[in-house]
């Protein structure tokens, strides 16, 4: 599943290249085989078919409780499922599991992790079948995890590359030695913007050119580069997606450069040595190559979990100018760990206007007659 066994990703080493292993080349000769058979394949180049026909796979979100949910954690778990089922429609499922009840067939199948800190607990699923995928992230129900996992400001600025135009953003994870990283970056920018120059769009065919969608960004070449640091907060739930897309990734050194693509798909990972030119430049040919075969499940990759109407901005309608919000989250104080009430003003013909407008008139009436005794009181 996430290491899927088609994909060219290369690690290079002082040791010699480690190439692809003999699975993953059967893989990569049997797809290649697949698409070279099909007659009728688009000559929409990849990234472009792949932001207007493959919709973003899901991530499987579970929150394990114990008993019912309180006021916080209730309007966490709505808000989190009104995500996915309305805009900016984050691609993900939601499923809740009571530890007190007996868990239906799916729960337990589903079992919970072995250890949890706290309850209510929120794990996070690579697409797939739930049961058979890794995790992705596990920790406390809380605005800032739940913030954390479906929003951040580097996918932010992803979506809005790819609104623009860009065929691909390559983020490059840094390892944190500078030298490596500002080498690899210096490699992964110059063939960029080499293949920016030297490749073409394929020309199209009428099948292609009814594909494209009206409100979309201008078909062009375009790639550029994200670098972001492993030790930024902010982006720490990215930052495990993209460690745990390959299963080996976790453990190699060096800095990492990953090609972003359609609604945020991750075509592979190019690793230390392997960001070279070669390398940068075979991504970039198969990216903006015809679209052989339409069928995502037949290409390398995996979408990031991003909260973005990818329908609505080929349509004309969404932008991805603001910070992703939590529907219902907006009146909740972190500090106090309770809700507050908004202030309503008082409104003149309101129960509470007529009764301070009542009460003013009386303290006046109270203070003139006041006034008056002492007056008279005064002349005697």
């Amino acid at each position: 599943m996430i290491a899927n066994e088609r994909h060219h990703r290369r690690t290079d080493s002082g040791a010699g290249r480690r190439g692809i292993s003999p699975r993953m080349a059967a893989g990569v000769c049997l797809a290649f085989l697949l698409v070279s058979a099909r007659a009728d394949a688009c000559s929409l180049p990849v990234f472009r078919y792949a932001l207007e026909r493959w919709p973003a796979d899901p991530y499987h979100v579970f929150v394990y409780h114990r008993g019912a949910l309180g006021d916080r954690d209730r309007t966490l778990v709505e808000g989190v499922r009104r995500l996915a089922e309305e805009s900016p429609f984050a691609n993900l499922t939601l499923k809740t599991v009571d530890l007190e009840a007996a868990p239906d067939p799916l729960a337990a199948k589903d079992a919970p992790p072995r250890r949890m800190e706290s309850l209510p607990w929120m794990i996070v699923l690579y697409p797939g079948v739930p049961g058979r995928v890794p995790e992705v992230w596990s920790g406390p129900l809380t605005p800032e995890n739940v913030e954390a996992a479906l929003d951040s400001p580097a996918r932010r600025e992803i979506v809005r590359r790819i609104q623009a135009g860009e065929s691909a953003v390559w983020i490059l994870l840094e390892c944190g030695d500078a030298a490596r990283d500002d080498r690899a970056a210096r490699i992964l920018g110059e063939t960029l913007e080499k293949m920016e120059k030297e490749l073409a769009i394929p020309e199209q065919d009428a099948e292609a050119l009814g594909i494209i969608s009206d409100g979309g960004p201008e078909m062009k070449i375009a790639f550029s580069m994200l670098r972001l640091s492993r030790s930024d907060p902010r982006e720490r739930f990215l930052i495990e997606t993209l460690l745990g897309s390959e299963p080996d990734l976790a453990e190699l050194e060096g800095p990492m450069a990953f090609p972003v693509f359609g609604r945020g798909r991750l075509l592979y990972a190019l690793v230390g040595d392997g960001i070279s030119a070669e390398n940068v430049a075979e991504a970039c040919f198969f990216l903006t190559g015809p679209c052989l075969c339409e069928v995502k499940s037949q290409h390398p990759g995996i979408e990031i979990l991003i909260a973005f109407d990818w329908d609505g901005f080929l349509r004309g309608e969404a932008s991805s100018d603001h910070p992703v919000r939590i529907p219902g989250m907006a009146q909740f104080d972190a500090g106090t760990g309770a809700f507050r009430r908004p202030r309503q003003a008082a409104r003149a013909g309101s129960p509470v206007y007529r009764g301070l407008a009542w009460g003013l008139g009386g303290i006046f009436v109270l203070v003139a007659a006041g006034a008056l005794l002492l007056a008279r009181r005064g002349k005697g």
